[in-house]
């Protein structure tokens, strides 16, 4: 299928004809006649213009007599205007003489609104036409002479001008009037061969009867007005590498996401490679809203690969499961929401977020991995972590936020979960401080695995196979191996134990616990930490307590059942080449029968280790 391209707008007049058929009129700013231009022209072969000189006026185009008489811009839609003043050098300055577009209701210059856009100390040097979208929603006019226009009936749209000197012949015109949906702009879809952002160029202002101004181009940079859309239910595909993208500033603007890339990956047969492609944005300088573009994807049927992108101010970024961003470096952003999207080898640097807010959103960290973030000032770099459970950053380091734990609102990890503990295993990169919403927070630094296989004589991967492995030797400072307990006492079914030395451990870390009476308190357990001294577990409400006897504690790190593939891992930090004993049992309760089989191995603090067991037959 080959590409298309098609404008998500309305042409509202080609400006081809003073009077077209369809009631349409344009005239000058007084309410005579104006002029059609075949000299300057943006769109087509003619544009409509007028002499003007030091007293204000132009030219606006009348669609109260047509059919439709009306547009509703209440969508809202942006007027995308193209208007040149040919001796922009004597232009008035920007203001209330200067360059001004003009919106309204009720026929020419009835109720209408005024945006200051242009002077001649603010016209391009080059000088030549202007693309400028103007949003008349939410009171962002320069002047209103008397009553508000009816934005769901506007019927006039008009540029007007003033010069501090004469002009010796036509100097003003205005050309098609078109708008466009808020986010919208042109849409491509199909792809044989692929599609490229040229395809864009190239049916806009490459082709003259169309030129909406959605893209335009200089010097093979392509400057966009709007948003442009790739993929839908139509299977697209698109493959385009090294050029670059440029977003204007746009002043007259009053809602966010009118600039933008949209990638809709819901047809399974879409796919889009982007690759070493540089996208600016200018960013808001004279307006209040953001203006920043919005890098959106949608659907997950399809795949998405941008790689090597430079994306140099942006408002959100937001991807889905079929997307992977990789080796890219994205300035000063806003927000950027995972949603499933694999997000590896990139830098992010100076993003915006206010204070105690992320810039990132993330639902699945191991897919968030070999990244740097470098801090703008304010904000977290990453939140996410919902749940008390253990989460690994893989090669993640943080440049320039909060140096501690705490509440400064720009640690660079908030962790989400309310209560209990999460455990984050930091390998490779640099340790992030963090700040929680209630969760306890561990940090594991650089973890290691320790892990078993089992298998029977024959080689068979065993499942369900009960694995205990405990420390079998003293081991650094701050971690145990048997040590001392001072108390060990039960209330409610819950145990206290009391070390005499710091245990090292962490919440839902197992320990087995020998030597006390009753034997009831003697088991392998998952604890609560209270403080470095003191963990709880559970145990028989109706023990005795205090507990009596010699009662120690050891670590146990690795303790459970083997997978479908007979095999059991955990991680863990250690400070020094660790010692581990214990023992591989399945109690099967029909044949086949197996013997224990012992465990000892050294797990490498800086590699891990791994070990299998066979298990012998019993019968």
């Amino acid at each position: 299928m080959a590409v298309t391209v098609v404008f998500d707008g309305t042409r509202i007049d080609d400006a081809e004809a003073l009077s077209p058929a369809g009631g349409n009129v344009w005239l000058d700013s007084s309410g005579k006649a104006a002029s059609l231009e075949p000299d300057f022209v943006y769109q087509n072969a003619n544009s409509v213009s007028e002499k003007v000189g030091t007293s204000e006026l132009g030219i606006g185009l009348d669609t109260s007599g047509g059919t439709p008489a009306s547009f509703d811009m209440t969508t809202p839609k942006v007027f995308i205007a193209k208007v040149t003043a040919t001796n922009s050098n004597v232009l008035n300055a920007k203001g209330s003489t200067g360059g001004i577009l003009e919106i309204g209701s009720g026929g020419l210059r009835t109720n209408y609104d005024r945006y200051y856009v242009v002077g001649g100390d603010t016209y391009p040097i080059k000088g030549g036409w202007l693309i400028i979208p103007i949003d008349p929603n939410g009171g962002n006019q320069s002047a209103r002479p008397g009553t508000a226009p009816t934005l769901s009936a506007i019927d006039y749209f008009g540029w007007v001008c003033t010069f501090s000197g004469t002009s010796k012949s036509q100097n003003v015109a205005m050309d098609a009037v078109d708008i466009v949906p808020n986010g919208s702009g042109l849409t491509m879809t199909g792809g044989t061969p692929d599609g490229k952002f040229s395809d864009f160029v190239s049916t806009d202002e490459g082709t003259s009867t169309n030129r909406w101004g959605i893209v335009s181009t200089q010097d093979t940079v392509i400057y966009v007005t709007g948003t442009l859309t790739i993929g839908s239910a139509t299977a697209t595909q698109f493959t385009d590498s090294n050029g670059v993208i440029i977003y204007p500033e746009a002043e007259f603007l009053n809602s966010v996401g009118f600039f933008g890339l949209k990638i809709d990956l819901q047809n399974a047969s879409t796919a889009v490679d982007i690759s070493n492609w540089v996208f600016k944005s200018v960013g808001t300088s004279g307006g209040t809203v953001d203006t920043r573009p919005d890098y959106t994807v949608t659907g997950t049927s399809g795949t998405l690969a941008l790689d090597g992108l430079t994306i140099n101010v942006f408002r959100n970024i937001t991807l889905t499961s079929g997307a992977t961003l990789t080796n890219s470096s994205l300035i000063s952003g806003l927000l950027l929401t995972q949603a499933g999207g694999t997000i590896t080898g990139n830098v992010f640097d100076s993003p915006t977020p206010a204070t105690s807010v992320a810039f990132m959103d993330v639902d699945d960290i191991s897919k968030v991995t070999d990244n740097s973030f470098i801090s703008g000032g304010t904000g977290y770099a990453i939140t996410g972590f919902p749940t008390a459970t253990t989460y690994t950053l893989t090669d993640l380091s943080f440049s320039g936020y909060a140096a501690t734990d705490g509440s400064t609102g720009n640690e660079a990890i908030y962790v989400e979960a309310t209560t209990g503990t999460v455990t984050l295993n930091i390998s490779g990169g640099t340790t992030p401080s963090v700040r929680t919403a209630g969760a306890t927070v561990v940090k594991v630094i650089n973890p290691v695995a320790q892990a078993v296989n089992v298998k029977d004589v024959n080689g068979t991967n065993l499942q369900n196979v009960r694995v205990f492995l405990e420390t079998a030797s003293t081991i650094a400072s701050g971690e145990i191996f048997e040590a001392a307990v001072t108390s060990l006492s039960q209330s409610a079914g819950t145990a206290t134990c009391t070390t005499t030395a710091a245990h090292g451990l962490a919440t839902n870390d197992y320990v087995v616990i020998r030597g006390a009476q009753p034997d009831g308190y003697n088991k392998v357990a998952q604890v609560t930490v209270s403080s470095t001294t003191v963990f709880t577990y559970t145990v028989s409400s109706g023990l005795s307590s205090p507990a009596t006897g010699t009662p120690v504690v050891s670590f146990v790190p690795l303790y459970g059942l083997t997978d479908a593939s007979g095999n059991i891992s955990a991680s863990r930090t250690w400070d020094a080449n660790q010692d581990l004993k214990g023992w591989a049992r399945l109690k099967n309760t029909v044949s086949p029968f197996y013997k224990q089989g012992d465990i000892a191995y050294t797990v490498d603090k800086t590699n891990g280790n791994s070990t299998n067991v066979v298990l012998q037959p019993d019968e």
